[in-house]
């Protein structure tokens, strides 16, 4: 028998002693870190797995019929671990009774901003991620910001009564958390806190498709000949992604026509980014709606304690409310140090992180 024929019978002799869970990591864990001999207690970051293919490993988990939050991945690590972390907190299952926050992502979804933030917290308390429906149900026909409330208190309220309930909204998720807490308000749950992250009221979310058809056709096409230049398959592949994505964003029903052709092979890359892009197309569209056409999203929340973290950029009276003194009853303005991109990864005395986890356990 060949030598390679040999070590391939070995390694599926091993692989028959390990869980199902375990097998489907292994495998996710080989083709996206690039190594070619993975193990159960192998670590996914000393493999050479990067922020960005953790991100597209959540994607394909995804894609298997497995919910992998990013912060389960980055603080587990290795395929032993998280399949242990599966089996002791089956879906839908309450973990506990300590307080519970749940987060809310910007346009996109999950980030390792964010997934950073929830591990730091998990200690203390259960952190849930309520990232958003996929972009085909998003762009169903009568989509509307109620149906996107109404679909994250149902996840909400599968995690059973916790002992205090704290809502977090990053850029647009400050928008849906601020939203989902006023129909909370009407309950006999109602939420203790909201916590939203750089999510300016006074602006209407733009639509993604600003430009017009051959002007960014044209800007596209030029970076991706700069990138090819340059040899940068991701970045290639991410433009490529956002062209075809944003253009197709616009043709809703032939989108839905096309998720029956879900079987073609994509390249990962392509077909993270291309998730990624639908994805900000429809989010950014169903929560404009709701500000430009729904009265409800110009109501007051009263009776809850929201909390507003601004960049500290921001120093006149009207830029530092970011314009939700007019929505909420009960406010305070956080000035935190950086930029809206890396208010969530800023650590020390004085960052988000630091004065959040002071207000939570104030809260608690």
């Amino acid at each position: 028998m060949a030598r390679r024929e040999v070590e391939r019978q070995y390694t599926d002799d091993a692989e028959r002693q390990y869980t199902k869970d375990e097998r489907l990591l292994c495998r996710l864990f080989k083709r996206f870190s690039g190594c070619a001999t993975v193990k159960p207690d192998s670590d996914f970051f000393a493999l050479g797995g990067s922020s960005f293919a953790a991100m597209v490993l959540a994607v394909a988990a995804r894609q298997a019929r497995r919910e992998l939050p990013l912060d389960l991945l980055f603080k587990y690590r290795t395929p032993a671990r998280v399949a242990a972390a599966w089996s002791a907190c089956p879906a839908g299952a309450q973990t506990d009774r300590r307080p519970t926050l749940f987060m809310l992502p910007g346009l996109g979804g999950d980030n390792a901003g964010l997934a950073g933030l929830r591990a730091d917290w998990a200690e203390t308390m259960e952190c849930v991620l309520l990232d958003y429906p996929d972009w085909a149900v998003l762009a169903a026909p009568g989509f509307e910001m109620d149906d996107l409330i109404t679909d994250i208190i149902g996840r909400m309220r599968q995690r059973g009564p916790p002992r205090k309930l704290f809502v977090a909204g990053y850029s647009l998720g400050g928008f849906v958390a601020w939203a989902v807490a006023r129909e909370l308000a009407k309950t006999a749950t109602p939420v203790d806190a909201v916590f939203i992250f750089d999510a300016d009221m006074r602006e209407t979310i733009p639509t993604i498709v600003r430009d017009p058809f051959f002007v960014r056709c044209r800007r596209i096409l030029r970076n991706i000949t700069a990138v090819v230049r340059a040899g940068d398959t991701n970045q290639m592949a991410k433009l490529a992604a956002e062209f075809v994505g944003y253009r197709l964003g616009t043709r809703p029903g032939l989108l839905l026509w096309l998720t029956r052709w879900r079987t073609f092979r994509l390249p990962t890359s392509f077909r993270y980014w291309l998730h990624f892009a639908l994805g900000s197309q429809f989010q950014a569209n169903v929560v404009r709606r709701w500000q430009l056409n729904d009265p409800a999203a110009q109501d007051m929340l009263g009776g809850t304690d929201v909390f507003v973290f601004r960049v500290a950029t921001q120093t006149t009276e009207e830029e530092a409310s970011l314009g939700w003194q007019s929505r909420c009853a009960r406010l305070s303005i956080v000035a935190a140090p950086g930029d809206h991109l890396s208010l969530l990864v800023q650590r020390g005395p004085g960052s988000l992180h630091d004065i959040m986890a002071r207000k939570l356990a104030e809260l608690q």
